[in-house]
């Protein structure tokens, strides 16, 4: 396979199969991590691998190829020309052509045959990252790699930071520019670029908040780390989403005075129009909103501006409710009884070699299944025994909290704390 002897030696592999967009069904090239043979995140290095294992990976999972994924901790960058090539006669476009002649670094043929990748060594300047059928990126991306070299080009990856800053100038840019003073003029013309002040202090508070670069480069259309101006649309919304109080109207408002704004937002689709239905997706995502206080865990703390202003405390209710029973019977059978019989042995209560048993069983099973929030957090396990005083709680742990000790020590110090159940006390 034609490829640069330095990329072979990078572990940034990954392979890679045909698929589909979920929700709107548009194909696709699918990142496979070459170990499992599941979809990988292209932002995850536990997910890449060597070339070698990457190759093999391929028959193995019946891909389609090998790709390779670009890092902010390498010093290559990809440009990606689409429909610039003819697969029957392998004619180059003229415009495309000017560019790999300037590049004249490794180039090979796209997967499809019409188009061109080439990989060259150099820093991306910030400003966008697409135009038309010209795309850059030298992070959060994979390419990709065929081992069909365009010919005439060199099989090394070359230094090419200047002409890679003078490319982007002219071709991304350049839109880039025209994008925001054309979003600027229309948006003026509608009275959407001037935001009102509440608005503006909205935007000021966003983008000192915690998350604000993230905001601020979302809000300048600085879409790099996101697959596509759709991901990075929707990545902002659902930032709006929040700081509005899942406010619709001012969702749209906001959204049309940002960078990210492009005609696709007012697009027809059915009764209603694209940038609406991005809305509606936003406010599903989100679960917890601003509320123009001081945001604390999803609950909010009323401190004014002007001093503090505590209300009246509220007496404690003598009416403790009376804890529920451990539901043993929910667990699984082989579970359960192997908890009853630990309880009977050391004379414990059932609960503590219970609440272990989940634990190991938990980190036997690691990342194999996980229970996934909307937003994306998957959180671990944290176990807790709550006994009476004397509740003769730590036999019962000691014993059941070898096996998960084992197991850590195992993982070569991986796992730091360990379950936390010898600690539940």
């Amino acid at each position: 396979m034609n490829v640069p002897e330095e990329l072979k030696h990078c572990s940034q592999w990954v392979i890679w199969r045909y698929g589909t967009v979920r929700g709107n069904g548009k194909p696709t090239k699918e990142p496979v991590n070459p170990a499992t043979g599941r979809r990988a995140r292209i932002n995850q290095p536990t997910q890449w691998n060597t070339f070698p294992q990457a190759v093999d990976a391929v028959n193995r999972y019946r891909a389609t190829g090998v790709g390779f994924v670009f890092s902010e901790h390498d010093p290559y960058c990809g440009i990606d020309l689409d429909s610039c090539r003819n697969p029957e006669t392998e004619a180059i476009n003229p415009w495309a052509l000017g560019i790999i002649q300037r590049l004249n670094s490794f180039t090979e043929v796209s997967p499809s045959g019409t188009g061109v990748h080439v990989i060259v060594k150099g820093m991306l300047p910030v400003g966008g990252n697409r135009r038309g059928s010209v795309e850059m990126y030298d992070r959060n991306r994979y390419f990709t790699v065929t081992g069909q070299p365009l010919k005439g080009m060199p099989l090394t990856v070359e230094e090419r930071q200047e002409a890679l800053e003078a490319l982007h100038r002219q071709w991304i840019q350049q839109e880039f520019r025209e994008k925001k003073a054309s979003n600027s003029t229309t948006s003026q013309q509608s009275g959407e670029k001037t935001l009102a002040n509440p608005d503006q202090e909205l935007i000021r508070r966003a983008m000192a908040a915690a998350n604000g670069d993230k905001f601020r480069r979302l809000w300048n259309a600085d879409v790099m780390g996101h697959a596509s101006e759709s991901e990075a649309t929707l990545a902002l919304l659902n930032l709006l989403a929040f700081w509005t109080g899942k406010d619709a109207a001012r969702m749209d408002r906001l959204f049309r005075a940002s960078d990210l704004m492009r005609n696709k937002w007012d697009e027809k689709r059915a009764s209603t129009t694209w940038g609406l239905q991005q809305i509606q997706k936003a406010i599903a995502n989100t679960t917890t909103v601003y509320d123009g206080h001081r945001e604390f865990h999803g609950k909010t703390c009323n401190v004014s501006a002007t001093g503090m202003e505590w209300p009246d405390p509220e007496p404690l209710s003598n009416q403790l409710e009376k804890p529920s029973p451990y539901p043993l019977e929910v667990l699984p059978e082989c579970l359960r009884r192997c908890a009853e019989e630990v309880a009977r042995f050391a004379k414990v209560p059932a609960v503590s070699p219970a609440v272990v048993g989940l634990s190991v069983a938990a980190l036997t099973i690691s990342k194999k299944a996980c229970i996934q929030e909307r937003q994306g957090l998957t959180p671990g396990p944290i176990p807790r025994t709550h006994c009476p005083q004397r509740g003769a709680k730590d036999p019962g742990l000691q014993n059941d909290d070898r096996p998960s000790g084992r197991l850590e020590r195992s993982a070569d110090g991986v796992l730091q704390g360990g379950t936390g159940a010898s600690q539940s006390r």
